[in-house]
């Protein structure tokens, strides 16, 4: 598609809206499609299996599986739900009050209890990596603790002790366990280079820009690998991938129709039937058209897909052979 700068959506209602209100708005239609069952329906019961018999040659090591928190195993969607209605942002300060102080209010992700509970009776260690601050240490282990899921090895739990990536981290698992799955919401929570390195103060719209065709020529690389042994949780509402949108170069961060196709044509659609459709669904507009997460779910879903659908033709044809 060609890209056309925003004047060209000059009399349309979100041209003329704020980004910070526009990002919130499509904050809250993610937020509700997080409690919609869209969610639930991308936690399939088959990751256990895959899981469970990945064909990784054994390397003596004990077996790991290496999980994210926020977002792919504790569901913090309430904590946003409030900064929509406080008109709030989020910062460290709020973050943290909602770490310690809401313990009750943290849920599990759908299909998280069962997926870790399955593969833990299997003898599969469960590793957490998160950027949660160390000092978040104690609530986060209550946590995990009421909800079922606790952690039963403080090296089981790498939180951040420093500024900076997933890297050592994981280098320091794998040095213990033999990982044979990794799953996250985000493309920074495997290892596949997917930093983008940048002083997001500093960084300009193209340099930014850059780093999300980056992401998604990586994702393109380790194709193969989503619904193998790297599986993806959605989440449309915050992330890296967001912080690489600039507000102030929104021409640069959607893809449009051609300035002389039949939707450049339409009119604004006069009060009272002027919808804010638009603006409500900028932000999920983003995720699909600019993050490496959405292309990576795509890729996970058909690819886990494809391996289900060969195996039920191959049970199929043995059925069939046998019945000869």
């Amino acid at each position: 598609m060609i890209r056309l700068p925003v004047r060209w959506f000059a009399g349309r209602s979100f041209a003329l809206l704020a980004f910070r209100v526009v990002a919130l708005s499509g904050v809250f239609f993610a937020g509700l499609w997080w409690g919609s069952g869209g969610d639930r329906a991308l936690q399939p019961r088959s990751l256990v299996a895959a899981v469970a018999s990945s064909q990784k040659v054994p390397n003596g090591k004990p077996v790991a599986v290496v999980l994210d928190l926020d977002e792919t195993v504790l569901d913090n969607s309430r904590f946003q739900a409030g900064l929509i209605l406080a008109d709030a942002t989020f910062n460290d300060q709020r973050w943290a009050g909602w770490v310690r102080k809401h313990v009750e209010e943290i849920d599990l992700v759908p299909g998280a209890r069962g997926f870790i509970l399955t593969l833990a009776e299997k003898g599969v260690a469960i590793v957490y990596i998160s950027n949660r601050p160390d000092d978040e240490r104690a609530a986060t282990e209550a946590t995990l603790k009421r909800l079922g899921v606790a952690v039963h090895r403080p090296e089981d739990l790498l939180l951040q002790v420093e500024p900076g990536d997933k890297l050592a981290r994981r280098q320091a698992v794998e040095a213990r366990y033999d990982v044979i799955a990794w799953l996250g919401d985000s493309l920074t929570d495997f290892p596949g280079g997917f930093e983008h390195g940048l002083d997001l103060k500093t960084a300009t719209a193209e340099q930014k820009e850059r780093a999300q065709t980056r992401r998604k020529d990586l994702v393109r690389d380790h194709a193969t690998r989503f619904g193998d042994d790297w599986f993806v949780l959605p989440n449309p509402v915050y992330g890296d991938w967001r912080r690489l949108v600039d507000p102030s170069h929104l021409e640069r961060s959607l893809d449009l129709p051609s300035s002389d196709s039949e939707v450049a044509k339409w009119p604004t659609d006069p009060p009272p039937a002027q919808r804010q459709t638009p603006a409500t669904d900028l932000t999920a507009l983003l995720w699909v058209q600019r993050s490496g997460e959405y292309e990576a779910v795509c890729r996970q879903t058909y690819h886990l897909a494809r391996l289900r659908i060969e195996q039920k033709l191959a049970q199929r044809g043995a059925l069939l052979k046998a019945a000869r």
